[in-house]
C-alpha cells in the first residue's frame, strides 16, 4: 500500500552503539516561493509517508527530487565544501542504551 511506504518509524534515526557512533547531521532549506508546486490533493497525502515517498500522483512536497541534495553523486571530499549557504551540519554522537 502507498500510505505504508518508506522505512518505518523506528529506523529513521541509526541505533547507535553502546559507546556512541558518531554521525553527521545536515540541515537544508529551500525557497518556498521557487519550489512551491500549487495545490495539494488531499487525498493523495498519507501523514505516514509524505515525507519520504510524496504525494501520489503529485509533485508534492516540492519542485525537487525526494532525497535532494543526496539523490545524486555527491564529488565534493569533505562537508564543508559540499554545504552552501542555505545548508547547515554538527557532529552527532548517538549511543544506544537498553531500557
Amino acid at each position: 500500500e502507498f500510505c505504508s511506504c518508506g522505512w518505518p518509524q523506528h529506523m529513521l534515526i541509526p541505533r547507535g552503539n553502546h559507546k556512541g557512533m558518531e554521525f553527521q547531521l545536515i540541515v537544508m532549506l529551500t525557497d518556498y516561493t521557487q519550489d512551491n508546486v500549487g495545490g495539494i490533493n488531499d487525498h493523495a497525502i498519507c501523514s505516514d509517508a509524505v515525507s519520504y515517498c510524496g504525494a501520489k500522483d503529485s509533485k508534492y512536497p516540492d519542485k525537487k527530487p525526494m532525497g535532494f541534495p543526496f539523490d545524486r553523486t555527491i564529488k565534493s571530499r569533505t562537508i564543508s565544501d559540499f554545504v552552501t549557504k542555505n545548508m547547515s551540519y554538527t557532529d552527532v554522537i548517538i549511543q544506544f542504551k537498553e531500557h
